[in-house]
């Protein structure tokens, strides 16, 4: 089925790969249902996996008081990856699980992110320790390294981030916004 494609699509494949032929399925699977959360979900997954952050805020923004547990890491994501920090905090504050958001691998990389970044000093050290741990895991090390990049730029801190920069050049899952 289309979902499952779509879902298989996110899990295996590495961006940009197959995007032209993805990315319109994603907005047929929203066509044909655009208030099913479970469609939003998939079809917000599809567009965050090829970066579209921007329209996966915009997907779930009239959907936001009533956002299921996927929506709402979606959602969590797809704000940090657009720099809108407060937001992101905002929302991650007020998740009625906060719990089960941390015990999410990836959403517990944006939370130590956000903390090395923009959360108290006397954490700062220990979160970023925290996502550098991830530097090592095959899965994980592209997303560890591009949130050190926004945190690093958080710090004005340029040699590490071009440090980091360079090595998802090397991986070549660099981006055009990382070298702006």
């Amino acid at each position: 089925s289309l979902r499952s494609f779509l879902r298989e699509v996110t899990a295996r494949v590495e961006p940009p790969q197959f995007q032209r032929e993805v990315l319109p399925l994603a907005r047929w699977l929203l066509r044909l249902s655009p208030t099913n959360q479970l469609d939003l979900e998939i079809a917000g997954g599809v567009l965050l996996h090829y970066g579209l952050c921007q329209s996966v805020v915009g997907l779930v923004v009239p959907h936001r008081d009533r956002l299921s547990d996927g929506l709402s890491r979606l959602y969590l994501k797809a704000l940090f990856e657009e720099n809108l920090i407060e937001d992101f905090a905002h929302t991650w504050q007020s998740h009625p699980q906060r719990s089960d958001l941390v015990n999410d691998l990836e959403l517990a990389l944006y939370w130590a992110a956000y903390q090395a970044g923009w959360g108290a000093p006397g954490e700062a050290a220990t979160a970023f320790a925290r996502l550098e741990e991830s530097f090592a895991d095959p899965q994980r090390r592209v997303l560890a390294h591009r949130l050190a990049l926004k945190v690093h730029a958080q710090r004005d801190q340029s040699e590490q981030y071009l440090a980091i920069l360079e090595q998802l050049r090397a991986w070549q899952r660099d981006s055009v916004k990382d070298h702006i």
